[in-house]
């Protein structure tokens, strides 16, 4: 399991193992939402601050009941639309209890796996429209700060950490701030009170927010000052589960794979609580054409915090059977109940980073070691061969998901209400969603000061940008940068060794004397062989650190 940094928080993301339910996000106790999901269901009161909303007794469907067929029209009599048996109507997300909706600032963001992290110099992270300058201080702890410094705006994220001091010093004119943002060097300064007057004021400190590290990953809280400071340690940030609803510990079988995608934020989002676009998308991989049909998706449970709980009633035709759903980011599936001896869940962070792009952060659970105990210890040795197979699946996701954004955000598109057509419940999740932004998030994500309102989200058509797995992935992932040179320098070495097989056969051949036939001969051309073909498939892998491309039609059988 994941272990638990010092500035964990309790988590107001909650799922307790009850009937088919894992044991997912769990929340300290509150009350129950007053508002009903629909009369047609009744509520049970399950665990510390749950509410499970179960089936309905018989007479009282969860979702409208299919209707007789319509009469086949004629010319002469139009045909009657049969009702559908799933209404977006029915699906309600709730506000928060304080009558507000939610602000975009006032919300833990998780920004990288602390393992991309340099410690010795600082690093540049966009999150929601914010450029953040993201580095380590004296005491060893992670900080955020606005990429501009407060003497003239240049990038802090181009500076250093200063090898006596360990401030932040600007690469500009050596400003050096501590991890509070306080001016505490300005070497262009007279020394004495001139000098304290400047580092005293407030207008010298970097704009400095609130940080937190946990599972891995490191969290900011997008509001400065004391007000951000407060707000940010009274929200806490989610805790994982531990066990599985049979009581069995959950363990990662792999590390964080962090991508950064040209893919909008919301078809990103909506992708990865959609269960029915795997047997398609994903065919062959984590999914089978033949396995599609249709999948019964159901809101179980909503709280007043914005955490959406689902169940799929088909399990064998769905991605997940259990999904919980906390917008703006987070969400967890699992496969409880499914699967013998154990069973596997992936958690997943979407991150808004600017029109058109994400961040995608994913982490895979199991709960049998039998099944997945020796993968995780492999892929815990080498991170970068989950990565890999992960660019892939990314890839598949992109080559749709980027030019679905674009065509929403065309100047044509009339809204998802009619530009969508809705008629399952497999959609279920895409409905909360969308109706969670516009009920409870102000319609829109609120992008920060370094994305103009003017900004539109672009069509990329080359593929070698939105299939760019070096920019995307490798150059921050310190495990696949590894791998990489070690790569390249096998490559190299049976470069090397070919060479040498090449030159031995031809002194064997010349002043040796030796038989083309012969087994020495024999021997050298087999290494010759085995040299160009490794060489090859380490030049062939090399090439998947830089681009994973994905062709739907080529891949339709």
């Amino acid at each position: 399991m994941c272990s638990m940094g010092t500035n964990m928080r309790a988590s107001s993301c909650a799922v307790s193992s009850v009937s088919r339910l894992p044991p997912a996000l769990t929340a300290p106790a509150r009350q129950a939402s007053a508002a009903p999901l629909a009369a047609a269901r009744h509520s049970l009161r399950l665990g510390r601050g749950l509410m499970v909303l179960a089936e309905a007794p018989a007479g009282e469907p969860v979702v409208a009941a299919a209707a007789a067929a319509a009469p086949v029209p004629t010319p002469t009599s139009a045909a009657s639309p049969a009702p559908a048996t799933f209404d977006i109507e029915d699906l309600h997300p709730q506000p928060a209890t304080n009558g507000k909706g939610f602000v975009w600032t006032r919300n833990w963001y998780p920004v990288t796996a602390l393992d991309n992290l340099h410690p010795s110099r600082p690093t540049q992270i966009m999150v929601l429209g914010y450029n953040l300058a993201v580095w380590r201080d004296a005491g060893g702890e992670w900080r955020a700060f606005r990429d501009a410094c407060p003497h003239r705006a240049a990038p802090l994220s181009e500076g250093r950490i200063n090898r006596e001091t360990k401030n932040l010093e600007c690469a500009y004119h050596g400003w050096q701030f501590a991890g509070s943002g306080a001016a505490v060097e300005l070497p262009q300064s007279q020394p004495g009170a001139a000098k304290a007057t400047a580092c005293s004021s407030g207008r010298s400190c970097a704009v400095a927010y609130p940080t937190a590290e946990s599972h891995g990953l490191l969290w900011v809280w997008l509001e400065p000052g004391a007000a951000g400071r407060s707000a940010a340690a009274a929200a806490p940030l989610p805790v994982l589960p531990t066990t599985d609803q049979e009581g069995r510990e959950w363990f990662q079988v792999s590390p964080w794979y962090v991508r950064d995608l040209d893919v909008d934020h919301l078809p990103l989002m909506e992708n990865s609580c959609d269960p029915a676009h795997v047997h398609f998308t994903h065919a062959g991989f984590i999914g089978a054409r033949d396995r599609a049909g249709p999948i019964n998706v159901k809101l179980l449970d909503q709280q007043e915090d914005g955490v959406y709980t689902f169940v799929s009633e088909d399990p064998k035709k769905a991605s997940f059977r259990n999904l919980v759903l906390k917008p703006p980011c987070m969400l967890w599936a699992s496969s409880e109940g499914t699967m013998p001896g154990g069973e596997l869940a992936l958690l997943y962070f979407v991150v808004p980073v600017a029109p058109g792009k994400s961040r995608l952060m994913s982490l895979v659970f199991s709960s049998n070691k039998k099944v997945f105990g020796l993968l995780a210890k492999i892929f815990h040795w080498q991170p970068w061969l989950r990565h890999l197979y992960n660019h892939t699946v990314a890839a598949q996701d992109v080559a749709v998901l980027h030019r679905q954004g674009t065509n929403m955000a065309a100047p044509d598109w009339p809204g998802w209400r009619k530009g969508f057509y809705l008629p399952t419940s497999s959609d279920s999740g895409v409905v909360v969603m969308r109706k969670w932004l516009e009920q409870v998030a102000g319609g829109r994500v609120a992008w920060g000061p370094n994305v103009s309102a003017s900004d539109l989200i672009q069509p990329e058509t080359r593929r070698e940008v939105l299939m760019d797995t070096y920019h995307q992935h490798t150059e921050h992932c310190p495990h696949c940068q590894k791998a990489l040179r070690g790569v390249r320098a096998g490559a190299a070495a049976m470069a090397a060794a070919a060479g040498a097989a090449f030159l031995g056969l031809a002194y064997a051949w010349g002043q040796g004397g030796v038989a083309p036939l012969a087994p020495a001969s024999l021997a050298l051309l087999a290494g010759l062989g085995l040299a160009l073909a490794a060489r090859d498939a380490l030049q062939k892998l090399e090439r998947k650190f830089y681009f994973a491309d994905w062709r739907h039609a080529d891949h339709s059988g």
